[in-house]
């Protein structure tokens, strides 16, 4: 009986040492360094459950913050259209009075050379009075 016992054990070390699983033949044969890799590979298997926790939060953060700027981008175009549409209606119904949308060409700020000259001396004589 003790001999069939020998055989079957021998077997299957044997066979666990065959398939490549030297880790599970220490921890099968009571080996010390086989305690200090499991200790090692719980330790990193920990290191990577926490970085990828982190990656999934870091990730979702991100993936947040792409579709509230998605979301302003587009209230920003639907308030621009609502301002076309505005002046539109304003125009319609204010015939004598046409508004239009500012632009550089027509807009009450200058910045040409000259007017700066003149913006910056009216600010350095204001200055010096005070």
């Amino acid at each position: 009986m003790a001999s069939i016992a020998i055989l079957v054990g021998s077997a299957v070390v044997n066979a666990v040492a065959l398939t490549g699983s030297g880790y599970v033949e220490k921890i099968v044969t009571g080996d010390d360094g086989a305690m200090a890799e499991k200790k090692r590979h719980d330790k990193a298997l920990e290191a990577y459950e926490t970085a990828q926790a982190r990656y999934a939060h870091e990730r979702t953060k991100l993936l947040d913050w792409i579709e509230v700027n998605r979301e302003n981008k587009e209230l920003a175009k639907q308030n621009f259209t609502n301002t076309d549409y505005a002046f539109k209606l304003y125009n319609q119904a204010h015939p004598g009075m046409k508004l239009t949308m500012p632009t550089s060409r027509n807009s009450p700020i200058s910045t040409s050379p000259a007017r700066l000259r003149s913006r910056e001396s009216l600010f350095l004589s204001l200055a010096a009075r005070s």
